[in-house]
């Protein structure tokens, strides 16, 4: 008791503490809570939750649940709604109609209630209502902010958890490791909030698109606007974890991140500036770590923003007719026929700026099994998008999630095993 009457004396005696301070007192024996709910969300909470809801949906009683899919793709531009429907709901089926008189849908008809009145089931029962339960990704929310697409959170999750590593030369600390995991998944989600408000007139016009909140209405531009807000404020709740040097490179990242989905409208190379906020975490680790920003820190930005630039441009190839009807510029549209070689040229490049890399910071076998599997799966891309349709350029942007791993999987692997196989085999020269 008296010990942790001692612990927060502080709080009263030191009138100059600092916010980090503040953090690290209420956070006593190193036991970081942060750690804790990160992996408690990841690993058990969320699963938890997508698995129970719908349960919970299927086996509650009777409500009626609406969600708003967006316009279909029936000439007639109907709006498909799912409808979950029970006794003592009436009014509002009555304004669900008024609001959507045309609701297509594929299954059973709704039993009619007679406090419902004979003219609004016939009505309900003249139209085939979808009944499906929602599960935790149908959320319009977690849609805005991708949170039902974990890629694009690996894509940026795996080269900065590399550079952590890269930087510490050994096991990051876990604060560390918590803030930037935690950042990567706010930020991320930030991007894609002002994305979707930058794109709100379009994306309506774009088939991938067309069915994400703000082109349908579900979600409204002001309500986007609140949610950006609320997750730019909570990743800056995390710098008080950070030095100086990294706090302000954050904030240079939170202006680039910003400014890119307005770049499509003026310059055919927004994937350049969407490479630089994607790979702006490599800096940022390498100076909460040392304090410092060394050369191979922007040697490893260089190489992340030329394979980003190649992935991105995979995703532009999918929507690429559509951004030529609409005036949207890309890497894509840029390159027209030399689609193909020019993201072909890019990880050629990336591949060598990582080998480069390795042997600024003297890795050898493991790292270079990191790259050449990067390198494997590169080609295994370049097989995919051969014919260039839709599908298997989506799925070889996809792919770049486990490039991500292998060099991930490479710089951990030759951070801790490698200094045990030199002990035994003798060091290597595999980069001369």
């Amino acid at each position: 008791m008296s010990a942790n009457f001692n612990h927060f004396k502080v709080f009263f005696t030191n009138t100059t503490f600092r916010a980090d301070e503040i953090f690290r007192h209420i956070l006593p024996l190193g036991a970081r809570c942060d750690v804790f709910l990160f992996t408690a969300f990841s690993f058990v909470i969320y699963p938890a939750a997508d698995y129970a809801l719908p349960l919970l949906h299927a086996y509650s009683r009777p409500f009626i649940k609406t969600q708003l899919i967006g316009p279909s793709s029936l000439p007639d531009e109907t709006h498909q709604v799912r409808i979950r429907a029970g006794k003592g709901h009436c009014a509002r089926r009555a304004k669900l109609l008024a609001r959507y008189p045309k609701i297509n849908c594929t299954t059973r008809p709704i039993q009619r209630s007679e406090s419902c009145g004979r003219e609004v089931g016939e009505r309900l029962n003249s139209r085939a209502i979808a009944v499906k339960p929602m599960n935790l990704t149908s959320n319009p929310y977690l849609q805005l902010m991708r949170l039902d697409r974990p890629v694009g959170t690996l894509l940026l999750l795996w080269p900065t958890l590399g550079a952590l590593w890269m930087a510490s030369s050994g096991f990051p600390d876990m604060e560390l490791i918590a803030v930037f995991a935690c950042g990567t998944l706010l930020m991320r989600a930030a991007g894609c909030v002002i994305n979707d408000i930058a794109d709100r007139k379009f994306d309506g016009q774009v088939e991938r698109t067309t069915r994400r909140p703000l082109a349908t209405g579900v979600v409204t531009t002001r309500q986007a606007l609140i949610v950006f807000c609320v997750l730019v404020l909570a990743a800056s709740t995390l710098l008080v974890f950070l030095n100086p040097l990294t706090r302000w490179l954050a904030l240079g990242g939170l202006g680039i991140a910003t400014l890119y989905p307005f770049m499509k409208r003026w310059t055919y190379l927004p994937q350049v500036v969407l490479g630089a906020a994607f790979s702006w975490g490599l800096p940022m680790a390498f100076g909460a770590v040392q304090n410092t920003l060394p050369a191979v820190a922007w040697l490893a930005f260089v190489a992340s923003l030329l394979w980003i630039v190649a992935y991105d441009t995979l995703y532009a190839m999918v929507d690429r007719e559509d951004d030529l009807r609409i005036g949207i510029k890309s890497t894509a549209i840029l390159f027209g026929a030399a689609d193909r070689l020019m993201v072909g040229v890019l990880q050629t490049a990336a591949l060598v700026t990582f080998l480069l890399v390795g042997e600024q910071l003297e890795y050898q076998t493991f790292y270079a099994l990191g790259v050449g599997c990067a390198g494997c799966l590169f080609i295994y891309q370049q097989i995919l998008i051969r014919t260039r349709e839709r599908e298997k350029c989506l799925h070889a942007f996809a792919n770049n999630a486990w490039v991500g791993f292998a060099l991930f999987a490479g710089i951990v692997a030759e951070v801790h095993l490698g200094p045990v196989l030199d002990s035994l085999l003798g060091p290597g020269k595999l980069f001369g």
